[in-house]
């Protein structure tokens, strides 16, 4: 008797601790999830949020005092980007676009499914990250680029273009030299020269790199 009380004891003691190790652990990943910069949303088959992070509601923008116990249903428009994942068990990533009150932001959610030991789908965890800023340097850097672009043919274009008008320029002064003593031609000559310097200098100002 005395023999089995102590097993007890012991087993009871072990149990404790081993209940005590779980609650621990539980509040351990529970803090990271929470301090996680990435959200993380967690639903159940029937699409009903069962696990969300502050980040995961601050992104999809959900009341910061938002509790989920009642089995909330995920809004209309991330249940049809969930349902246009792929659903298999690699995860992926689509974007999300979400109106907000300073303008929209992109929102990159990847999927990765959760099976029961049968290997039947009983979940999927959503991991969500702030693309706003990422699409916004890309967006400014496509624009760098091809402004650069529109600047180097700007440039090409003017070189092809004064050089002919230079040469034009240079012979009709030679014309204007040669018909001194010819007044009536010089005056076509003198209009075709200003024509010239005119075309010049308009074509400097169409191609001139800002």
């Amino acid at each position: 008797m005395t023999r089995l009380h102590a097993e007890l004891q012991r087993t009871n003691c072990e149990l404790e601790r081993s209940v005590e190790e779980n609650a621990r652990m539980r509040g351990y990943l529970s803090r990271v999830l929470e301090s996680l910069p990435c959200g993380v949303l967690v639903v159940d088959a029937a699409e009903k949020i069962e696990i969300i992070n502050p980040e995961a509601r601050r992104l999809l923008q959900f009341d910061p005092q938002y509790s989920n116990d009642n089995g909330t249903h995920l809004p209309l428009p991330l249940v049809q980007t969930l349902r246009d994942l792929p659903g298999n068990k690699a995860i992926s990533e689509q974007e999300h676009s979400i109106a907000g009150v300073s303008g929209n932001r992109v929102i990159g959610i990847s999927r990765a499914n959760v099976s029961e030991s049968e290997g039947t789908a009983a979940g999927t965890i959503l991991i969500l990250r702030d693309m706003t800023e990422q699409k916004r340097i890309a967006s400014e850097r496509e624009a760098a680029r091809r402004s650069h672009a529109l600047a180097e043919v700007a440039t090409v274009l003017a070189h092809e273009i004064r050089n002919p008008l230079g040469s034009l320029e240079l012979f009709t002064g030679l014309l204007a030299d040669a018909t001194g003593h010819m007044p009536e031609t010089r005056q076509w000559v003198t209009q075709l020269a200003s024509r010239v310097t005119r075309a010049l200098g308009h074509g400097e100002q169409c191609f001139a790199v800002p």
